[in-house]
């Protein structure tokens, strides 16, 4: 067992307090480590993990690759890729589930450049607010996700960036967000990829061309609920392998953690990280 202690302004902890007097009562042998300093699990049946999608990159990206199957317990803030896997089940009644039904499934992963994600990578806008967000840590959740974007909404500006996806021409175009996703949602639950599925060995782009500043509060709900792919704006597809560069160095994400550079390549690892699901 494997818990982020700053997850969630504290939730982890909580919710590590419930796993341990669960599996204390069902006679369920543990160890319990913190995510700074944990070793190797190549000796554990499961690697139960506790916190949110940022304590799940981090995992990720310094055990890669993991030898056990994951069970995340939701820990974190936004928490959307517990909710992909998961839905709405609470702590008790997963563990309950684990008992009983849940099986392993392998499941996607994203690389880019020498990092990894398991939600997704983002790019312009979708960069500049978790810029905002971590920046700032009075409001998290969904709540502080919506004020990082209304004060992003009428100050983002475009930036030229080359893309080539999987083995077209490259191509130079002005964007006013990208995201490349394995899964649904971010932010706490805006449906940006809605047609994500993590095992399918595709990942799922979404490009937005430039939107007036006056146009993007409308655009907002629709993003919210996951209409937007249809839209002319909006171009979507189901790739492999994304390559973008431009003169200037400019930010993304991967699973809301900042990078900055001038050139990142993103491919796809198809069923990499072994996870328990119902």
């Amino acid at each position: 067992m494997v818990y982020n202690p700053l997850a969630g302004k504290g939730r982890a902890q909580k919710e590590t307090k419930l796993v341990v007097e669960f599996f204390k009562k069902k006679g369920i042998r543990y160890t319990i480590q913190s995510t700074s300093s944990c070793t190797a699990f190549e000796q554990f049946d499961c690697l139960v993990l506790i916190g949110g999608d940022g304590t799940l990159n981090y995992m990720l990206n310094q055990h890669f690759p993991i030898p056990c199957p994951v069970l995340l317990i939701k820990g974190g803030t936004g928490n959307d890729f517990y909710t992909h896997l998961y839905g709405q089940l609470k702590t008790i009644e997963l563990l309950e589930l684990l008992l009983q039904k849940l099986h392993i499934q392998a499941i996607d992963i994203g690389k880019c450049n020498q990092h990894y994600f398991i939600n997704g990578f983002g790019l312009g806008f979708d960069a500049a607010v978790v810029q905002t967000n971590t920046a700032k840590k009075q409001i998290t959740g969904k709540l502080g996700y919506l004020l990082d974007v209304f004060l992003n909404l009428f100050h983002y500006n475009e930036q030229v960036i080359s893309l080539k996806i999987d083995d077209e021409h490259p191509i130079q175009c002005s964007l006013f967000m990208l995201t490349i996703a394995n899964g649904r949602t971010y932010g706490g639950g805006f449906k940006v990829a809605p047609k994500a599925i993590l095992n399918d060995g595709l990942l799922e782009y979404i490009a937005i061309l430039p939107v007036p500043k006056w146009k993007r509060l409308l655009l907002l709900p629709v993003i919210d609920r996951g209409w937007h792919l249809n839209l002319k704006m909006v171009n979507y597809q189901q790739i492999k392998s994304c390559e973008m560069s431009a003169q200037l160095p400019f930010s993304i994400h991967l699973d809301g953690e900042l990078q900055k550079g001038t050139h990142f390549k993103v491919n796809l690892l198809q069923g990499q990280v072994l996870m328990l699901v119902p």
